[in-house]
């Protein structure tokens, strides 16, 4: 039988806070992302982001020693060339990935430093300052699937040519998708340190690992905050890594498979694409509110930029008070900000709560109507309408824009799409999901931390929010400071973000109606 240690508890309704002892997670080992003691080269895996390719070999006859994991006589290491000739310019990179042994998935907050030997080839192509340019460390969250967490350290290297240890410390409770690691990276770049790498980029890597913790960590602390906002669909900026994250919901459509709801061939049907904003971050923040608009958008969180052609309404506050809509769009320029054209924008005296809406007819004639119906028209060129024909998707939601909004939110009430040939939608999110029939859904989350985007119903009335990292914890409530403590099948929707975790507590949850104590939890060995 388990027995269940409790490191703290938490709070009451009415406010009472009880502090957490440390929780000790013992020694972690060091982790051995590859050593190179036979030819396992091949785990190191281009990922293509640039024109040039990296070859990558077992070199038996160089190796290097280490304190750090089991040294074996006659181990190697992975020999790399990178051949520059292709791109003169400098603007090429190659990016490798490293799938963790085992198709490991690991808590970063277990480790403290991944550190590698290197070694440059004395031929290795140089950056004209007589260095041997620099590698960056890069993780691939689980939550993403591709490397898009930067270590955000780049290690400048100098002509020598011996073997060279380096580590990398990192702090992994600053980022929750840390927590569920799957692979390990390193990107070059062709111009990072100076003029552009000239020639073949050559050297030898070996022990690849990551360093286990060996100090405590504290156990995480939990207090209760009311549910402010209205109900609807909240987007909170999760903070951590990328300060542009977005999050978002997309259109599916269970008629077509495909969503139509551009507006290209309506004629004098008007067709309408608008957003209410119900709550935004008080005082200035300057986070966007957005609608997009892409042909065949998919999954991807930042279709604003890697897609070709977009359309955006981009929603802001103004230091005044006030609020702007922007009408901004980029057509066959992928991997840019769609802002190659910036044809009109409103302002809004009155802020930016309330409707805000994009209508088109006749293919070219735009207007944006703001909250207070002030609106304002413009005409797009002849030629731009055809290139957001059908099949086009439809995003609503907004973009961090900082880390000063890490852990803001903002809450709309209604989206609207009138005049396409898929079916008018008239969406107000009254729950309890995202898509109550899951036979036919008609929305997609489109986001990084896909958590941070759900829905705030009528009968949430409490926020509960802990520190991380809260590994192995669970939240316990009672009607008693002395218990019996349950835990609620609607206490699983955990919203992380990179300043803690939290999530809302329905009032049918609660332990009892008038006083609630809750703690978070750890099983026992």
């Amino acid at each position: 039988m388990k027995t269940m240690r409790t490191w703290k508890y938490a709070v009451r309704l009415m406010g009472l806070l009880v502090a957490a002892p440390l929780a000790s997670l013992g020694q972690t080992p060091n982790f051995i992302v590859n050593q190179l003691d036979t030819d396992t080269a091949a785990g190191f895996e281009n990922a293509g982001w640039g024109t040039a390719f990296t070859s990558i070999t077992w070199d038996g006859a160089v190796n290097q020693t280490t304190t750090l994991g089991p040294n074996v006589a006659g181990s190697g290491s992975a020999y790399w060339t990178t051949d520059w000739s292709a791109t003169p310019d400098g603007s090429d990179q190659v990016m490798i990935n490293h799938r963790f042994p085992e198709n490991a998935v690991l808590d970063l907050m277990n480790y403290t430093n991944i550190s590698f030997d290197i070694r440059f080839d004395p031929a290795s192509a140089t950056d004209g300052k007589g260095g041997f340019g620099g590698v960056q460390v890069i993780w691939t969250p689980q939550a993403d699937g591709w490397p898009s967490t930067y270590q955000n350290t780049v290690f400048f290297y100098t002509t020598n040519t011996g073997w060279l240890h380096v580590e990398v410390p990192f702090d992994a409770s600053v980022n929750a998708k840390l927590s569920a690691v799957t692979h390990v990276g390193f990107k070059i770049q062709q111009a990072q340190t100076g003029a552009a790498l000239s020639g073949t980029t050559r050297f030898w890597i070996d022990n690849v690992i990551l360093h286990g913790r060996a100090a405590q960590i504290p156990a995480p602390t939990i207090a209760l905050a009311p549910v402010t906002s209205p109900p609807g669909l909240m987007t909170l900026a999760p903070g951590g890594g990328n300060d542009y994250r977005r999050g978002m919901i997309r259109t599916l459509d269970p008629v077509y498979v495909d969503p139509y709801y551009s507006w290209v061939g309506q004629g004098d049907t008007p067709v309408t694409y608008a957003i209410t904003i119900a709550s935004y971050p008080s005082g200035y923040s300057a986070m966007q509110s957005q609608i997009f608009l892409v042909p065949r958008g998919g999954n991807d969180s930042s279709v604003d930029w890697t897609a070709p052609t977009v359309m955006v309404l981009d929603i802001r506050d103004l230091p005044d008070g006030g609020g702007v809509g922007v009408v901004r769009y980029k057509v066959n320029h992928p991997s840019e900000n769609a802002s190659d054209h910036r044809p009109a924008s409103l302002v809004c005296a009155e802020g930016v709560l309330g409707t805000w809406s994009l209508t088109f007819l006749n293919d070219t004639n735009v207007t944006i109507t703001a909250p207070n119906g002030v609106s304002t028209n413009f005409a797009l060129p002849e030629t731009v309408p055809w290139e957001f024909y059908n099949p086009l998707t439809v995003y609503f939601g907004n973009q961090q824009n900082g880390p000063g909004n890490a852990g803001k939110a903002a809450t709309y009430a209604r989206v609207q799409i009138t005049g396409a040939i898929s079916a008018d939608v008239d969406e107000t999110f009254p729950g309890p999901d995202l898509n109550p029939d899951p036979e036919n859904p008609r929305w997609q989350v489109v986001a990084e931390m896909p958590s941070c985007v759900f829905i705030v119903r009528p009968d949430h009335r409490w926020w509960a929010r802990w520190t991380i990292p809260d590994t192995g914890f669970l939240l316990e409530g009672s009607a008693s400071i002395n218990g019996p403590w349950v835990r609620d099948a609607q206490w699983t929707n955990v919203i992380k973000t990179a300043h803690g975790n939290r999530l809302l507590l329905p009032e049918s949850s609660l332990p009892a109606p008038h006083q609630s104590f809750f703690r978070m939890m750890q099983p026992g060995p």
